[in-house]
C-alpha cells in the first residue's frame, strides 16, 4: 500500500508490516529495518507492555536533535541517549537527519536512542577482577591517610539510599551546608576514593564506559586519562568516554575520586554490531502502541518547521530575554535580589533580567507558591523595584507540591497530580524530609 503526498511516499508492506518513506523522486529517506518489537516488564506491580522500533539500519546519516544533554556530542549516529525528563538534562523524542526529514516519536514513557538494552554496572555485565579476586579493590583515605580497604563487586552509590554502603570508618565529618544544595552536608576531612581492577571483555569492538558521578573524579584506562572532570554535589549525571577493547584482553581502570559527600556509579555496555550501532532506534519502557509522526521537508530546517505545525509554533520572545540574565543557585532576601540587580547598575554592567529561582518559600511549603514573609515581606516592592531599575523579573515556579499545601489539595481534587510518590513513602531532601509529588 502507498500513500503519496507532495513531499514524500510512505509503502506499507502488507506481508511484513513494514513502513519505509521516500521523498518525491523516489529516494529513501527512513525504513523500518525490521518488525516492531514488543516485550513485557512490571510498572507499579501492574504488567504493561514495552516497545522498540529500529529504522535505518547501518545508516550513515547525522542525527540531531533528542532534546538537551549534557554529554558533548552533537551527532547522535553511534550514541546511545536516555529520553527523560531530569533537572538540566531534557529528553525530546524528536531527531532530525541530514537527509531532510524528522522523525517523532510519540510515547511519553522512559525511552531510549540508540541501544535498545539499559547499560549494566561494571562487574554485573562485564567481570571486574583485583589482586586475583572478584570485584574492584576499593581503598577509601581520610585526610591522606588509609583508612578502608575491601573488595567491591560494584561502584555503586548512585543514590542518597546508596550513601549507607559507605564504610563507617572512611565517614568523613560533615558540617551543615550553608550554601548550595549539598544535602549531606560538606565534609571538613579530605575523602578520597581510589577503585581500581582489570576488566575483562567478552566481545571485541567499541565498548561504551558510562560515569555518573559529582564532585572531582579522573579515570585512567591502562595508565591513560580517558575522564578528568568536577560536577555539583546536588545535580550528579553521566559522562561517556569509548574503549577499544579485545576479547580476552582485560584493560586496567583506575577511578580516583574526591566525593565530598558526593555520588558515582560506573557503567557499561558491549558493542552492537556495526549495523546496530549506526541506526535510528527508539525503545520505550511501556506503550501501548507504536507510535511516530514521520516529517518530510528536504532540509533539516524544513523538517523542524514541520515539527511546529505538529506541536505549534514557537513565538519569537521580546528583544530583552535575548540579553543577559543573572541567575545564581538561590537568592535568600528581598533584598538581595534588588540589591544585585543595583550593584549591576553602579558597575554600569548591562543587566536585562534577574532569576529568583527556588525556596523563597518557607521549607514545609514547598508547592504552595507563597513567598515566606519573614524574608520576602514585601513582593510586590521587590519587583516594583527591580522594574524601576530598568530590569525584568521572572520566578522559578516549580511544579512540585507538598500535600500539606493548598495547591496540592485542589490539583488533588481534580485528580491532577501524581500520587506515586506519596504511596511510596518517598521523601524530599530539604530540612528534616517532606512527603512531596508532582502535577500530572
Amino acid at each position: 500500500v502507498r500513500v503519496r503526498t507532495a513531499k514524500a511516499t510512505a509503502e506499507i508492506g502488507l506481508a511484513t508490516g513494514l513502513v519505509s518513506f521516500t521523498d518525491a523522486t523516489g529516494k529513501p529517506l527512513l525504513a523500518e529495518s525490521a518488525p516492531t518489537m514488543f516485550g513485557s516488564t512490571r510498572i507499579d506491580g501492574k504488567p504493561s507492555p514495552t516497545v522498540s522500533q529500529q529504522f535505518n539500519r547501518g545508516t550513515d546519516e547525522g542525527l540531531y536533535g533528542l532534546g538537551q544533554h549534557q554529554n558533548a556530542q552533537m551527532d547522535y549516529n553511534g550514541e546511545d541517549v536516555e529520553l527523560a525528563q531530569h533537572n538540566m538534562d531534557i529528553g525530546v523524542p524528536f531527531v532530525v537527519s541530514t537527509r531532510g526529514y524528522g522523525l517523532l516519536w510519540d510515547n511519553n514513557s522512559f525511552s531510549r536512542f540508540g541501544n535498545p538494552k539499559a547499560y549494566d554496572f561494571v562487574g554485573e555485565g562485564m567481570k571486574v577482577t583485583s589482586g586475583g579476586k572478584p570485584g574492584w579493590r576499593a581503598e577509601y583515605f581520610l585526610d591522606g591517610k588509609a583508612a578502608v580497604t575491601r573488595q567491591e563487586a560494584t561502584i555503586d552509590y548512585q543514590y542518597i539510599n546508596d550513601q549507607a554502603k559507605w564504610p563507617e570508618a572512611a565517614k568523613a565529618r560533615t558540617v551543615a551546608a550553608t550554601g548550595g544544595q549539598n544535602t549531606a552536608g560538606n565534609a571538613v576531612q579530605k575523602q578520597t576514593v581510589v577503585w581500581s581492577g582489570d576488566v575483562m571483555p567478552t566481545v571485541t569492538g567499541a565498548h561504551k564506559f558510562q560515569l555518573y558521578g559529582s564532585s572531582y573524579y579522573k579515570v585512567y584506562a591502562d595508565g591513560k586519562l580517558v575522564l578528568d572532570r568536577w560536577r555539583q554535589n546536588w545535580n550528579p549525571w553521566y559522562a561517556n568516554f569509548d574503549l577499544p577493547m579485545v576479547r580476552g584482553k582485560a584493560v586496567a581502570i583506575r577511578i580516583e575520586w574526591e566525593p565530598n559527600a558526593g555520588y558515582m556509579a560506573f557503567f557499561h555496555s558491549d558493542p552492537l554490531p556495526d549495523a546496530d550501532r549506526h541506526s535510528v532506534w527508539f525503545t520505550s519502557d511501556v506503550a501501548q502502541a507504536k507510535d511516530y509522526w514521520f516529517i518530510p521537508g528536504g532540509s533539516i530546517d524544513a523538517a523542524i518547521a514541520g515539527y511546529r505545525q505538529v506541536t505549534g509554533k514557537s513565538e519569537m520572545m521580546p528583544k530583552w530575554a535575548y540579553g543577559f540574565w543573572q541567575s545564581r543557585q538561590r537568592y535568600d532576601t528581598a533584598a538581595e535580589v534588588t540589591g544585585v540587580v543595583d550593584r549591576y547598575r553602579d558597575l554600569k554592567i548591562p543587566l536585562d533580567n534577574i532569576v529568583l529561582d527556588w525556596r523563597y518559600w518557607r521549607d514545609p511549603e514547598w508547592g504552595s507558591h507563597r513567598f515566606d514573609p519573614a524574608r520576602f515581606p514585601d513582593p510586590g516592592k521587590m519587583i516594583a523595584d527591580v522594574h524601576g531599575d530598568h530590569a525584568n523579573f521572572m520566578i522559578s515556579v516549580w511544579p512540585k507540591f507538598y500535600p500539606t499545601t493548598e495547591t496540592y489539595k485542589e490539583l488533588a481534587a481534580a485528580g491532577a497530580v501524581y500520587p506515586g510518590n506519596l504511596r511510596q513513602g518517598n521523601k524530599d531532601w530539604v530540612g528534616p524530609g517532606y512527603a512531596s509529588t508532582f502535577y500530572d
